[in-house]
């Protein structure tokens, strides 16, 4: 989203070192992205776009937790559109407390993790 780390703070790195252009959407109130909104946005195959590859989501987002129900959501999307599923877990162990759960209920649901 707009206001994802990986976006907005991390000095362009994921252009600058891996050659991806993002493409953020506003976040939710309840610090979701709209999975309709993503699903718009995933670019059609043609050589003339950047090939959409990955959803990256961050939990906690602004202090909101993203609920497993969502998390499985994102992930039935990802599997159905053929992209990869990552989370920016910089307050993935927050995110496990508040919702009550082992860190690794919340993901499972991810391709990749980061936790820093």
């Amino acid at each position: 989203g707009q206001q994802a780390h990986t976006y907005k703070y991390e000095g362009g790195g994921a252009a600058v070192l891996g050659s991806i252009q993002p493409q953020p959407l506003d976040n939710q109130a309840d610090g979701s992205l709209d999975l309709n909104q993503v699903v718009a946005a995933i670019k059609a195959d043609d050589f003339h776009f950047a090939r959409t590859r990955l959803l990256a989501l961050e939990n906690t987002m602004q202090g909101k937790v993203l609920s497993l129900d969502y998390l499985a959501a994102a992930r039935k999307l990802t599997r159905e559109n053929g992209l990869a599923l990552h989370l920016d877990g910089a307050r993935l162990y927050n995110a496990a407390v508040k919702l009550g759960v082992d860190a690794r209920e919340i993901t499972q649901h991810f391709d990749s993790v980061s936790v820093c």
